[in-house]
């Protein structure tokens, strides 16, 4: 179901954006978080399979690893230099990618993780939408559930992985 959501999103983006003239529909310019989460492959393959169906072609991009910002930053940059008519793009955090973002004028549209909109406005990024979950009130939703699961009794350790904008909004709800 969040597939189709991200589908309809990118799909109202590219036709927010205009044809892609000359005839042809609208390229769409894909950079994923990094494809060592099956998450983001499911989100590679989703996205794919229905951008073949609505015959909107899409060049992806994506660092191997989620730790490794720099890529990402660089693929951004290569996806940008390719001119498309709209963006999809998965931030690892909500920082890292704004300053290579700075003035695109075509639709972005931000899957799984928020830009930070403040900033994003300062730079003159436009923010066609974002989906994605409230990492917070997920944190916010399990803390409570362990709560009643453990009946106010117990220890519990927090593990969290890998320190990105998502994996601390949900350690901090929890």
């Amino acid at each position: 179901m969040k597939v189709l959501t991200v589908v309809i999103a990118i799909a109202g983006a590219l036709l927010f954006s205009g044809s892609g003239g000359a005839g042809r529909p609208p390229q769409l310019g894909a950079v994923l978080n990094g494809l060592d989460n099956p998450y983001f492959v499911a989100m590679y393959q989703g996205v794919k399979d229905e951008a073949a169906g609505l015959h909107v072609p899409v060049s992806f991009r994506a660092p191997q690893s989620h730790a490794d910002v720099s890529r990402q930053v660089a693929e951004v940059r290569a996806v940008l230099a390719s001119k498309k008519e709209c963006y999809a793009i998965s931030p690892i955090d909500p920082a890292h990618l704004v300053s290579p973002l700075r003035g695109v004028r075509q639709p972005v549209v931000f899957l799984d993780s928020p830009l930070d909109r403040a900033t994003a406005g300062r730079e003159g990024l436009r923010i066609a939408t974002a989906i994605g979950s409230s990492d917070y009130g997920a944190g916010k939703l399990a803390g409570a559930e362990m709560v009643s699961l453990l009946h106010g009794k117990g220890q519990v350790a927090l593990i969290g992985g890998f320190p990105t904008g998502n994996g601390v909004l949900r350690l901090n709800g929890f």
